[in-house]
């Protein structure tokens, strides 16, 4: 479940191509290229330290390509951030692709983000925004990690298949979703972030555990109101 930490491997150069437009295969590899590039350098330097000449360096594109393709910093970072997005999505649903239950598949997916939150990578991009939001662009930006759509869109449409059939209570979708994710991950997101002690796995979940079985107790107090 950990995310790639660039840290802790090589950057790898977009691979040298033919002259002329480049192909579909090519674009991709170019753009993971720049990205795991980007990725490394904001972890090493922070937003306001990161160099577009040293991103553009180790992807092997030139300076001029990075900002025609991505414009600059600020859209770089986003990029970056909608990436580690798109990878929790991914790995949200390929847990959930064997639960038949709501309630199970709902589990999987808060277990999955609280994994996210408490990750090398995800704490280092939400320390940048957290910490260096006022002093820069960043603050156009919301907040690592603010739930974005493509997740809370499937998290929700759990709670309302559990809500049907009987096993959370009825009541409005977003608190029931704000009050899982505030149980499961807020306590070791904010642990981590300000200790800078990274959570052994183990501990993690029996944590999650616990918080779970909370929220299961108020949705039980809920259904018995």
């Amino acid at each position: 479940m950990a995310l790639v930490d660039t840290k802790d491997r090589k950057t790898h150069a977009a691979p040298r191509r033919r002259a002329g437009r480049p192909s579909i295969h090519e674009a991709q590899i170019l753009e993971r290229a720049v990205l795991d590039a980007a990725l490394a350098e904001f972890r090493v330097h922070g937003y306001s330290g990161a160099s577009i000449e040293r991103i553009a360096a180790m992807a092997g594109v030139t300076r001029s390509a990075v900002y025609r393709r991505y414009g600059g910093r600020l859209a770089l970072f986003q990029l970056v951030l909608d990436s580690q997005i798109a990878l929790l999505q991914r790995q949200a649903e390929g847990l959930n692709r064997t639960a038949t239950d709501p309630v199970e598949a709902l589990r999987r997916t808060a277990q999955a983000y609280c994994r996210f939150v408490v990750s090398p990578v995800a704490l280092d991009l939400q320390r940048i925004v957290i910490w260096e939001a006022a002093a820069s662009d960043l603050s156009a930006i919301p907040r690592v990690p603010a739930l974005p759509i493509d997740l809370s869109d499937p998290i929700d449409r759990l709670i309302a298949q559990a809500q049907a059939c009987g096993k959370l209570p009825t009541g409005p979708v977003d608190l029931w979703r704000d009050t899982l994710l505030r149980l499961v991950a807020e306590g070791p997101r904010w642990q981590a972030l300000t200790s800078g002690m990274a959570w052994d796995d183990r501990a993690l979940m029996a944590d999650f555990d616990r918080m779970w079985g909370v929220f299961m107790t108020l949705a039980e107090n809920g259904r018995n109101v």
